[in-house]
């Protein structure tokens, strides 16, 4: 009973981040790119970011982000490799601090009455020269229950 609960609230907090149709990871296709397995599993170009992963069983693995030239590897994400699951991409700012945030939503199960998903978020951290984006912790949806008891 928990885990369901645990889902609803992290699946409901999802659902508060205001979206547009533009923020919308709209490239539902694995695109290949250089080599055989790596494929292109969302891009936001307003933020020009891509994200890119690998192929391997029923899995995408071995994330890949790409954002104005740098590069983090991310070899312990884990995304089901359902195309009607693929990785969502959000470019918004959601702690109203004037700056965008990236957020990564990753579907790790799914199946009737169940959807496991992490949340990724890379706050932006300008300097004079460049856009740089450091991953911050989600709260733990535990976390946000016990608070509102």
């Amino acid at each position: 009973m928990n885990w369901l609960l645990i889902k609803f609230v992290l699946i409901a907090a999802i659902s508060v981040i205001p979206l547009d149709a533009n923020a919308l990871n709209e490239n539902q296709d694995l695109i290949p790119i250089n080599s055989e397995e790596e494929q292109v599993v969302g891009n936001l170009p307003e933020a020009k970011i891509t994200l890119y992963a690998i192929k391997k069983g029923g899995n995408l693995t071995k994330f890949r982000l790409e954002s104005n030239g740098n590069v983090w590897n991310f070899p312990n994400w884990r995304n089901v490799s359902n195309p009607a699951y693929n990785p969502k991409m959000y470019y918004k700012d959601i702690n109203s601090d004037g700056s965008k945030e990236i957020i990564i939503v990753l579907t790790t199960d799914y199946g009737t009455g169940i959807l496991e998903q992490n949340v990724h978020v890379f706050h932006n951290n300008k300097t004079n020269t460049e856009e740089a984006f450091k991953e911050v912790l989600a709260d733990n949806p535990i976390t946000i229950i016990q608070k509102k008891r």
